[in-house]
C-alpha cells in the first residue's frame, strides 16, 4: 500500500514554508521594542516537560519559580553551572505564532515569557 499522497495533492505541513514566514516578517518587525503584552508564561518542570501557567513568580535565585534553569547545567559557563544571563528568555509571540500551526506545539519552544 502507497502511504504517499496522490501527486499534487495538498499537504499540510508541521513547520511553514520559507515564503509563508516571510509573509509574516512585517506584522513581526512592526512589534513595539519597549513595550508589550504577556500572552503565555511557559515553565519547564523536569527534562522534556512544559507547562503553561496564568501566573508565574520570577525571582533572582532560581528565574521563573517553577522552572528547572537552577538544575540545568550550562555549556557556556566554564563550571557548567547554570548561566545567569539566561534564567529568563523573553520571545516575540508573533514569532511563536508565526511558526507554530499547532498551539499546542507552542509551549516546546523553550522560552518562559512570550511578550
Amino acid at each position: 500500500m502507497n502511504d504517499q499522497p496522490p501527486a499534487g495533492a495538498a499537504t499540510e505541513s508541521a513547520f511553514p514554508s520559507s515564503d509563508e514566514l516571510e509573509e509574516c516578517l512585517p506584522r513581526i518587525r512592526a512589534a513595539p521594542a519597549d513595550e508589550g503584552t504577556l500572552r503565555l508564561i511557559v515553565r519547564r518542570p523536569g527534562v522534556g516537560l512544559r507547562e503553561s501557567v496564568h501566573s508565574g513568580r520570577l525571582d533572582p535565585a532560581v528565574g521563573l519559580v517553577g522552572d528547572t534553569w537552577a538544575e540545568r547545567p550550562s555549556s557556556r559557563t566554564p563550571d557548567r553551572t547554570p548561566h545567569p544571563d539566561m534564567q529568563v528568555t523573553v520571545m516575540n509571540v508573533r514569532v511563536l505564532e508565526a511558526i507554530c500551526r499547532d498551539p499546542e506545539r507552542c509551549l516546546l519552544a523553550g522560552d518562559q515569557l512570550y511578550v
